[in-house]
């Protein structure tokens, strides 16, 4: 497992779908969640959800992994500060918003321990 900060200034970044994020070139997959892809009626919320959730905010990525498409695996959080926290983390934005479903193959159950359950 790689622990590597990766800092994203607003405006430096894109949303590729609902659970995926450009920077430099390089894709950073959101960890723990999945979301549909972005041909969908569903993957087009999603994508729009994560969009409404980063638009305009600076993000801290903590890099865990890569997955077997090359893509960063990484933890996101706003940076408000206070970045580090399950408030701020956007999957688990994501998943309260129900346009993401935990992936708990990949999280161990953390979103549903820390919380992060669907608001309907």
């Amino acid at each position: 497992m790689i622990e590597k900060l990766i800092v994203l200034a607003a405006l430096t970044f894109t949303v590729v779908d609902g659970d995926t994020i450009k920077h430099d070139g390089e894709r950073i997959r959101l960890w723990g969640i999945n979301a549909e892809e972005r041909y969908t009626p569903a993957g087009k919320e999603a994508t729009r959800a994560l969009k409404d959730i980063t638009e305009g905010n600076s993000l801290v990525c903590v890099a865990r992994d890569r997955d077997k498409y090359g893509r960063i695996v990484a933890m996101c959080y706003l940076d408000h500060g206070k970045w580090a926290s399950v408030e701020n983390d956007i999957a688990c934005l994501m998943v309260r918003a129900a346009r993401a479903k935990e992936a708990p193959k990949y999280s161990g159950g953390y979103y549903k321990r820390s919380g992060c359950v669907a608001y309907k």
